[in-house]
């Protein structure tokens, strides 16, 4: 079964900083060591960590690029996903890496440089992280504007360089005014459902649906805020239902796994680390999914939209 995973943290992790990919180490939930066996496709976001979202810079994002490349060409069993050839190859038994984006402060304002994260093999941009920045407000903003003009210029140039559109982050104008100008499928790739647990950074049914009619796919967090108040009490069992809640809303199709691995404050009972993710299956069967669906949920749906999206 291919599975394939929408989103982690584990390039931007300041272990990686210190432990290439290619060697498991314990303070990490994912690196490719333990991820081979396990993941078909994993989605790598850069996402730079700094309190000052300003003072990020381009060359910040090329950093963090040059680490997953030097861990990929150590490692024969890893390639990096740039097309949908390159999806429609991928053998069982190794690991292919999508390269994302999370935050577009990494262009410094200069839309040109979205052709450039393009260039350099960026195929998924997540268009704010919490706060607003020149395309959008966050899901953390405090006057939700929306889009702005660049941030329309941004959607439509993604749209032309065949780049997926990622509305996770994103406030609840930003969101609506995305959905109303895509032709292609939008992800969240790592969120879950407001019904089920109230945060700001799920979704609300309003919102799947909407994701949905483009044909995107939300891909389910295992993070323990979204998933389950209080945040204590969450468990794998929880991912399941936030997962059957999307199914049941708008159909099978359109949800995923996005563990944001890495990027968690609290690893998440039951998927503490990546070597658990085959255990979603079981889970999912006996809550009532045959086969046919938990492949798609497990992997298929992403590889869908990306496929898609790339050809």
């Amino acid at each position: 079964m291919l599975i394939f995973d929408g989103h982690c943290d584990s390039l931007s992790s300041p272990v990686s900083g210190e432990c290439s990919l290619n060697v498991r180490d314990c303070r990490r939930q994912l690196d490719f060591a333990g991820a081979l066996g396990q993941i078909a496709i994993q989605s790598m976001a850069v996402f730079v960590d700094k309190v000052r979202r300003e003072e990020i810079v381009f060359g910040d994002f090329l950093s963090l690029r040059e680490r997953l490349l030097q861990a990929v060409a150590g490692n024969d069993q890893v390639k990096l996903v740039t097309s949908a050839e390159d999806l429609r190859s991928q053998q069982e038994g190794s690991l292919g890496v999508l390269l994302t984006v999370e935050g577009a402060e990494v262009m410094e304002g200069d839309l040109a440089n979205l052709e450039r994260l393009y260039a350099l093999g960026v195929r998924s941009l997540t268009l704010t992280w919490n706060n607003d920045n020149f395309l959008a407000s966050g899901n953390e903003s405090q006057n939700d504007h929306g889009l702005t003009v660049a941030g329309r210029k941004a959607v439509n140039m993604m749209e032309r360089l065949k780049m997926a559109v990622d509305i996770a982050h994103l406030s609840s104008k930003s969101v609506h005014d995305v959905l109303k100008m895509v032709n292609n499928p939008v992800i969240d790739s790592h969120g879950c459902c407001r019904a089920l647990c109230d945060h700001p950074r799920n979704l609300t049914d309003g919102q799947i649906k909407g994701l949905a009619s483009t044909g995107g796919v939300l891909g389910i967090a295992y993070v323990a805020e979204f998933l389950h108040e209080p945040y204590q009490e969450a468990t794998i069992d929880d991912v399941v239902c936030h997962i059957a809640h999307v199914a049941d809303l708008v159909g099978v199709a359109h949800v995923g796994l996005g563990s944001d691995f890495d990027g968690v404050d609290y690893p998440l009972c039951g998927l503490e680390d990546v070597s658990k993710t085959t255990d979603l299956i079981d889970r999912l069967a006996r809550k009532g999914f045959h086969q046919a669906e938990i492949a798609k949920i497990m992997g298929g749906n992403f590889w869908r939209v990306y496929q898609q999206i790339l050809a």
